[in-house]
């Protein structure tokens, strides 16, 4: 988001992220991770994707915890600066900002099976890291939604007699909760749907209708 503090896992902060070998084990291992879970998932499995040897994958990493918080955290990261980005690329008034980031979430997702995973709270993936990642990323889609809110109480067209934390943390929750239908069901949400979805959670911020 526009001021991440969070740490990032050991490995990431390493000189060993710079070597080639060490972001083809990461790549790897989010198809992996995101293929299996972290329980079926196994190192050799993730060694094979990546094209190096297993005496190459333990220089770089301990086991399969450790290359597990990497991947995760890097994940996140990606997954929060394409939100911003689309923030950033987008121009409107507030309920346009809000309707592309809710749009730009399913996107994103569909085609990133351990994303997907991670947003919907998969209990296996969740209880395997010892991180509090989701968490933080939680929380930072959450600020990213109070700072467009904020701007939009500002410009006069987001209601302001209701918390912004009140109204981010609703809309937080609906980003998420149409995340793990599209991952329950297997079938991503239809454009013009998902267009029907933003305007009728929008219309419950702003100050008046909006187009769709």
């Amino acid at each position: 988001m526009a001021s991440p503090t969070e740490s990032s896992p050991a490995g990431e902060m390493s000189g060993a992220r710079e070597s080639p070998a060490y972001e083809r084990i990461v790549a790897a291992a989010i198809e992996v991770f995101g293929t299996f879970g972290f329980v079926k998932a196994t190192i050799q499995e993730i060694a094979a994707a990546a094209h190096v040897s297993k005496p190459l994958f333990y220089r770089n990493f301990d086991n399969k915890q450790h290359v597990f918080e990497v991947v995760v955290d890097r994940v996140f990261t990606q997954w929060r600066q394409a939100l911003v980005d689309a923030v950033a690329r987008t121009e409107g008034d507030t309920a346009q900002t809000l309707r592309v980031l809710f749009l730009s979430l399913l996107e994103y997702g569909r085609a990133r099976p351990l994303l997907n995973r991670l947003l919907t709270r998969d209990s296996q993936l969740l209880l395997s890291t010892q991180s509090d990642v989701w968490d933080r990323a939680c929380r930072a889609l959450q600020q990213l939604i109070e700072q467009i809110l904020t701007r939009g109480i500002e410009a006069g067209d987001v209601r302001s007699d209701l918390p912004v934390e009140a109204m981010a943390d609703l809309l937080t929750e609906i980003n998420f909760a149409y995340a793990k239908r599209q991952l329950a069901t297997g079938i991503a949400i239809e454009t013009d749907h998902a267009e029907a979805l933003a305007a009728c959670m929008l219309d419950g911020v702003t100050r008046r209708p909006h187009p769709r």
